[in-house]
């Protein structure tokens, strides 16, 4: 539409667009799922469309998708099948505009962004950080996802490393939850499930994200309980996640992790676990153990437990069952009783 009217106002919108998707996009061209109230994280890579290139912002992105999809083709089946289908080429060649561009936030070594007071993206190649502090009170509808999980890390090495997005009926993906996490469930297949419940709050009240240096803090505040989670830039190959609760009632804190669907998770007491279908769930022997799952490990310290899967609710199925793919690898973090 700008590229036939050259409406400013226009231009202004698709600007808009651009500094958000640009800031918004992994290193690995998949988006960040943590702003994203509508569906968890898919490691899809979107090519974008003309109206990007109207501005440096947009093109960065631009430049940076393609690649990325590019890259992802086979040698062997470049010559036979292009990266990008005829229409979209072809839309591309037509409406797009021609300049400079300005690199994304996950091609910067170094890069900070800030939406206000509602997101924020930190860029320190290798990691990637993003936090989140949109949140919407619980509600009834199913394509509107609860706003519980508000902390992203990537690192280059190993892509997204923990977050995952949201969901509902399910506890486990928020950052903490206050009460009895068993009210809020769902059985696979019920057409009609109650998404909203009593005796437990897994969605704050308020958020508000602090950035101190390359470190971010997001303080989430649950009625008068105040829980805070911080990611802590420690080196190219180490990282600090902190989880802690001013109150000692019945709280407990939750890490969702990224699972490699079918790779062994490695435990500190020497068990490998092949993620599949079967559930486990394990508890941190003495004083402290550790995980190791593709590339990345996580140390633990005592009265901490291990589950596979935290499954989300698919709101595409009419029964809402997901696939077990869908799940989380979740460390429960009990902090009163």
């Amino acid at each position: 539409l700008y590229s036939m009217c050259k409406d400013d106002r226009i231009l202004g919108a698709l600007d808009r667009a651009a500094r958000f998707h640009s800031a918004f996009a992994y290193p690995d061209g998949s988006m960040v799922e943590t702003v994203d109230g509508r569906n968890w994280y898919h490691d899809t890579v979107r090519p974008g469309n003309p109206g990007f290139s109207h501005t440096p912002q947009g093109r960065g992105f631009l430049a940076q998708q393609h690649a990325r999809i590019i890259a992802a083709l086979p040698t062997t089946e470049m010559a036979s099948t292009p990266p990008f289908d005829p229409d979209y080429a072809a839309t591309m060649l037509i409406h797009s505009a021609e300049g400079e561009l300005e690199p994304t936030a996950a091609a910067s070594d170094e890069h900070t962004y800030r939406m206000g007071d509602l997101a924020a993206v930190h860029r320190r190649r290798p990691w990637f950080f993003c936090a989140n502090a949109f949140r919407q009170d619980p509600h009834g509808n199913r394509w509107g996802q609860d706003w519980q999980n508000f902390v992203s890390v990537y690192h280059d090495e190993v892509g997204l490393v923990l977050g995952g997005g949201n969901t509902k009926l399910q506890p486990l993906w928020s950052n903490f939850s206050l009460g009895d996490i068993s009210r809020l469930n769902h059985t696979p297949g019920d057409e009609d499930p109650v998404f909203l419940a009593e005796g437990i709050q897994h969605i704050p009240d308020k958020v508000k994200i602090e950035q101190v240096e390359k470190n971010l803090r997001v303080r989430l505040t649950y009625g008068e309980t105040e829980c805070v989670v911080s990611v802590l830039d420690l080196g190219d190959d180490q990282l600090g996640i902190s989880y802690s609760c001013e109150d000692d009632g019945p709280i407990e804190g939750h890490l969702t992790l990224m699972p490699g669907f079918g790779n062994i998770l490695k435990l500190s007491t020497g068990d490998a676990i092949t993620l599949g279908e079967q559930p486990f769930a394990w508890s941190v022997p003495g004083q402290a153990g550790f995980v190791e799952h593709c590339g990345w490990r996580l140390l633990l310290p005592s009265n901490i437990r291990v589950e596979w899967p935290a499954l989300p609710h698919d709101p595409y199925k009419k029964g809402g069952e997901p696939e077990a793919k869908a799940g989380r690898i979740v460390v429960v973090m009990p902090f009163g009783g």
